[in-house]
């Protein structure tokens, strides 16, 4: 199964005054706290993330991703346009 939407990524959040200033770049924990705030939706289990890699740096903006479920585990990626930019693994333990 996959899921599909978007993360939109504020870019009058105060947090980009002082996540390099001049040139908003979006945290890469706040890319990895979106998947697993949408992963969670379902219902809240401890999770195992693993291998979340970044291609380049976002700027705030809005991005679609897609989260396929398989039993063992759920593949998350990010993409800008038809670019993959952000890809991970997440494992529920329940």
């Amino acid at each position: 199964m996959i899921r599909e939407g978007c993360f939109h990524f504020d870019p009058d959040d105060g947090i980009y005054r002082d996540h390099f200033p001049g040139h908003a770049v979006v945290p890469g924990s706040l890319i990895v706290q979106a998947f697993v705030e949408a992963i969670e939706s379902d219902a809240p289990v401890p999770l195992d993330l693993s291998g979340f890699r970044f291609k380049r740096f976002l700027t705030p903006g809005t991005y679609r991703f897609e989260i396929d479920e398989t039993p063992e585990h759920l593949f998350c990626r990010l993409y800008d346009g038809g670019k993959t930019v952000v890809t991970g693994k997440v494992r529920r333990c329940n």
